[in-house]
């Protein structure tokens, strides 16, 4: 009945009659964005008949609470989902990129840092002790126990790694 009468008033008002009324009837009136635009106005028409005195007195403030409202309850539209889609698609493409720069960065640094080791170790193995006194001898074979402790311990990881495998 409602509708009949809005397509009376819109032929009287512009002379014509509303031409997409079959597109409006079948899809537009069931879509989710027109169901919430009526709930909204049907929520907005119960509180301005509540509304007192002093309510009406701070209209403004209130239309634009109301406004906020009804677009904050309004469903997302298909582009602005799409360009989230997207914009998270590409944010996670970004971390994955980062991630593996990350982890070259670190792979570099411990190649860089082995091989540091291994020429300040080959300088500690290749010293010559004579004529060093004594206190700088001991310090010397210290550290070259270390490093073939360490040589030893590593070639074992290695192997038992490969019988592993």
């Amino acid at each position: 009945m409602k509708v009949l009468a809005a397509k009376d008033i819109f032929a009287k008002m512009e002379g014509y009659e509303f031409h997409y009324f079959d597109c409006w009837k079948e899809v537009l009136s069931k879509s989710q964005k027109w169901e919430v635009h009526l709930e909204v106005a049907k929520d907005e028409k119960k509180k301005k008949e509540a509304k007192s005195k002093e309510a009406e007195k701070r209209k403004a403030s209130d239309d634009e609470d109301n406004d906020n409202e009804s677009l904050s309850k309004r469903p997302m539209g298909v582009k602005k989902a799409k360009d989230e889609e997207a914009c998270r698609r590409m944010l996670k493409e970004q971390h994955e990129k980062d991630r593996r720069i990350l982890e070259n960065q670190i792979q570099l640094n411990r190649e860089c840092f082995e091989l540091m080791q291994r020429r300040d170790d080959r300088e500690v193995l290749a010293k010559d002790l004579t004529g060093l006194d004594d206190d700088v001898r001991e310090y010397y074979q210290f550290l070259r126990e270390e490093i073939l402790q360490r040589m030893r311990e590593k070639k074992m990881s290695q192997a038992s790694e490969a019988n592993n495998e």
